[in-house]
């Protein structure tokens, strides 16, 4: 996963500079938003083709957000 981190590191510090300074909390809510989706369609992609085991739980997504 380094790679997809990186990656979206990348974007996430462009999108980032393109949000006015005073709105830079909601652009950090929505890269997280970005980030949580992408991992999200990798591992139900990965789930759904053999690639890697569910987790034996899965944390909810709100809690996490606001940690």
């Amino acid at each position: 996963m380094p790679e997809y981190n990186a990656l979206f590191n990348r974007f996430a510090e462009g999108y980032e500079a393109l949000i006015p300074s005073h709105l830079s909390d909601d652009a950090k809510r929505l890269s997280y938003g970005f980030f949580d989706g992408l991992l999200s369609v990798l591992f139900e992609y990965g789930e759904k083709n053999g690639i890697i085991a569910p987790p034996e739980s899965k944390h909810c997504d709100v809690l996490i957000q606001f940690k």
